[in-house]
């Protein structure tokens, strides 16, 4: 679940309204193409915002996320 929310908001952040058109649907086909890509695998979205943090050199307080 967490994952498809942190795809959504990038999506939302990064190409609604810009790169695609601005819609629910459109977020959602976003949303489940980039989890099912035959490409990935699990867990790949958790590990593209983990990258994110790191290279932005933001510590992660994980006692907040167990």
């Amino acid at each position: 679940m967490h994952d498809a929310v942190y795809v959504a908001n990038m999506c939302k952040a990064d190409y609604l309204g810009t790169a695609m058109p601005d819609s629910d649907y459109n977020l959602c086909m976003y949303v489940k193409r980039t989890i099912d890509d035959p490409d990935g695998y699990d867990g790949q979205p958790f590990n593209r915002w983990l990258s994110d943090i790191e290279g932005m050199h933001v510590p992660i307080d994980w006692s907040e996320f167990v």
